[in-house]
C-alpha cells in the first residue's frame, strides 16, 4: 500500500511551555485538531499520513510514551523519533492498532539501535533526547483519529513524600482479575481498565461504557508483547468509547495524582507488586496496575487493587510504600475522562476539552 503525505496543522494545547517555566522531568503534551481528517482515508487505498511538528522539550528526556484515541474501527500505525541536538533517529514503531476484527493490533518488538529501543510500547533512548516528533499513519476502517498525547520523562522518577489525599473514597466499582482462571496472573491491566470506564459509565448514565473483564482483555491483547499489559492500548480502548479519552501519562511528582482525586478522577497507575506490598526491592516481572480511589485521615492511600479476591479489591497502603512501588514505573498512570467534564492539569498539561 502506497502513503501519500498529507499536509495537516496539529493544535498543540499547551504542554509545550515557554522558557523560564519550572517543571519537573515529566512533560505531557497533546493534540486534538486535526485539519482535513474527516471522511477522509476510508475507501481511499493510498494511506494517509500525519505528523506532529517537532517538539523542543524544556528538559532531557529518555522515555517516550506515545497513546491515541480513535473513533469506530479506524486503523492506524503510530511511530515517533527522537532528536539529540539537532540530529534526529530514525522513526520507530510503537505499534499498529485497530479494534477492528481481524485487523492488525500489535506492537512490533525491540527495534535496538545505537540511539535506543522499543520496550513495548516504550521509546527508550541511550542519550538523554530534547526533542521529539510523532507520525500517524492512518489506513482502513470506518473511523478517524481524535485524540493523540505524547509523554515524556526520566527513566528513573524522583521520590517524594505524597501530599494529603481526599479523606474519601471515591466509588469505583470492585472488579478481579483472580474472577478468571485465564486472568488471575494476566489481567491486572485490562481488569484496571474496567474499573475505570465502570466508574464513568456510572457517573455519566453511559452503559454502553460498560464492559466485562475478558471483553476488556480481548480489545487489549497485544500479540507482539505478547499480553494485556501495553499501557496505550488500554487507554486507546477506553477512548475509542464515544465521549471518553484516556492517555498514558508520567507524572512530575505524586501531587498530580492529589490533584486528579481531589476533583473526582480516579486514575490508574502502574506499580511494582512487590514495592506496594511494602518488600523491600521489587522482582522481575512483577509489574502490576492498580486504581487509585482517594485516601484515609491517617494518610494512607486507597485503591483498587484487582491482584485480589473480589471481596478484597479495595485496601490501604501505606503513603511511603505507594510511592516508592509507582515511582519504580516512573510514575505511569491512566487517565480517563469525559468528554464533557474538565479535568485537572496533569505535568503542566491543560486538558481542557475545546469545543
Amino acid at each position: 500500500m502506497g502513503e501519500r503525505q498529507q499536509s495537516l496543522t496539529w493544535a498543540l494545547l499547551l504542554g509545550c511551555l515557554g522558557a523560564g517555566t519550572s517543571l519537573g522531568a515529566a512533560q505531557l503534551y497533546w493534540w486534538d485538531r486535526f485539519q482535513g481528517l474527516n471522511g477522509q482515508g476510508r475507501e481511499n487505498p493510498v494511506a494517509l499520513v500525519w505528523t506532529s511538528p517537532i517538539v523542543t522539550n524544556t528538559h532531557p528526556w529518555e522515555e517516550l510514551v506515545v497513546s491515541w484515541n480513535t473513533t469506530g474501527d479506524a486503523s492506524i500505525k503510530v511511530e515517533a523519533r527522537a532528536f539529540h541536538q539537532g540530529r534526529s533517529t530514525r522513526f520507530y514503531s510503537l505499534g499498529d492498532w485497530t479494534l477492528r476484527p481481524g485487523g492488525k493490533r500489535t506492537s512490533e518488538g525491540p527495534q535496538r539501535d545505537l540511539d535506543g529501543h522499543v520496550a513495548t510500547d516504550t521509546l527508550v533512548m541511550k542519550v538523554p533526547a530534547d526533542g521529539f516528533q510523532v507520525r500517524v499513519i492512518q489506513g482502513g476502517g470506518g473511523g478517524t483519529l481524535k485524540f493523540v498525547s505524547a509523554s515524556v520523562a526520566n527513566a528513573v522518577a524522583k521520590i517524594e513524600p505524597l501530599p494529603p489525599l481526599p479523606f474519601s473514597r471515591l466509588p469505583v466499582p470492585e472488579k478481579s482479575q483472580a474472577e478468571f482462571p485465564e486472568g488471575i496472573e494476566k489481567w491486572c491491566s485490562p481488569t484496571t481498565t474496567a474499573m475505570l470506564l465502570d466508574y464513568w459509565a456510572t457517573r455519566q448514565n453511559r452503559p454502553d461504557w460498560r464492559h466485562t473483564v475478558p471483553e476488556t482483555a480481548s480489545a487489549v491483547f497485544d500479540p507482539g508483547w505478547p499480553g494485556t499489559g501495553n499501557w496505550p492500548f488500554n487507554t486507546a480502548f477506553i477512548g475509542s468509547h464515544v465521549g471518553l479519552r484516556s492517555c498514558v501519562v508520567r507524572a512530575n511528582s505524586p501531587k498530580d495524582l492529589a490533584t486528579w482525586l481531589a476533583a473526582g478522577f480516579p486514575v490508574g497507575v502502574s506499580v511494582s507488586l512487590a514495592l506496594l506490598n511494602g518488600e523491600a526491592k521489587a522482582t522481575v516481572g512483577d509489574g502490576h496496575l492498580v486504581v487509585v480511589c482517594g485516601g484515609t485521615a491517617d494518610g494512607k492511600v486507597i485503591i483498587a487493587d484487582p491482584g485480589r479476591a473480589l471481596v478484597r479489591v479495595h485496601r490501604e497502603i501505606a503513603a511511603d510504600a505507594f510511592v516508592r512501588a509507582w515511582a519504580y514505573s516512573a510514575y505511569t498512570a491512566y487517565l480517563v475522562w469525559p468528554e464533557d467534564r474538565e479535568p485537572p492539569d496533569w505535568a503542566g498539561a491543560d486538558f481542557r476539552p475545546q469545543f
